[in-house]
């Protein structure tokens, strides 16, 4: 009888002892999932400082590269720090007269100290030219009148549109003299419209104009 009574005493402490270990385990288990569960549980903080570091469309970083904008002419940024030549290849407005400055060799002359002050026509200006007259200036035998008629647009000294006053003239390069006269708030230029005045540019000042002005039309 003894015997039997230690055997069930003995199987008791086991069972007791399974117990344990089951509520052990599922206790340890119940611990595991609550922590797997904090650690997919968003963090605000990290969130922000990603969010902040999100990359641009351009590829810059959100507050890079920020700063004041330069003045711009058809849609191409120009920099006073530019030369003049520089700042006119920055607008597809004045791709013309750039392509002109360059067949008449007067890319130098622009791109030194200076200042000068240049009317530059826009593509519109040009091509409102009778019909082939751009074409035989820019062919290589008509250097000298394409040079003549550019060096009728551009003027020694920086003017900008407050010097431009009505019924003053300033003196070209190719010593004609043009007339200022205004129409309304509208600077006139020998008859030509200023659309855009005031591009400082390094060495000077650009002001587009609506007209080409022809030499023949200015000379004295």
């Amino acid at each position: 009888m003894k015997k039997v009574n230690i055997m069930l005493y003995g199987l008791g402490l086991l069972c007791s002892a399974s117990l344990l270990v089951g509520c052990g385990s599922d206790e340890e288990k119940h611990q595991e999932n609550e922590m797997q569960e904090q650690s997919m549980e968003p963090n605000p903080g990290s969130q922000q400082e990603a969010k902040n570091t999100e990359p641009t469309t351009d590829g810059r970083q959100t507050g890079e590269g920020d700063g004041p904008v330069n003045p711009q002419i058809g849609g191409y940024e120009t920099t006073p720090s530019q030369s003049i030549p520089e700042n006119a290849e920055s607008t597809t407005d004045l791709s013309t007269f750039i392509s002109a400055v360059k067949a008449a060799g007067l890319l130098n002359t622009l791109n030194g100290t200076g200042p000068y002050t240049v009317f530059a026509p826009s593509n519109e200006a040009f091509n409102a030219l009778p019909g082939g007259t751009l074409e035989d200036l820019m062919k290589p035998e008509n250097k000298k009148q394409l040079t003549d008629l550019l060096n009728n647009h551009v003027v020694a000294g920086k003017l900008d549109g407050a010097a431009l006053q009505t019924g003053s003239s300033v003196k070209t390069l190719g010593n004609n003299q043009l007339q200022i006269s205004k129409k309304g708030d509208m600077i006139m230029i020998n008859g030509a419209e200023v659309n855009k005045e005031n591009i400082p540019s390094s060495n000077g000042v650009i002001h587009i104009i609506d007209k080409v002005l022809v030499v023949s039309e200015n000379k004295k």
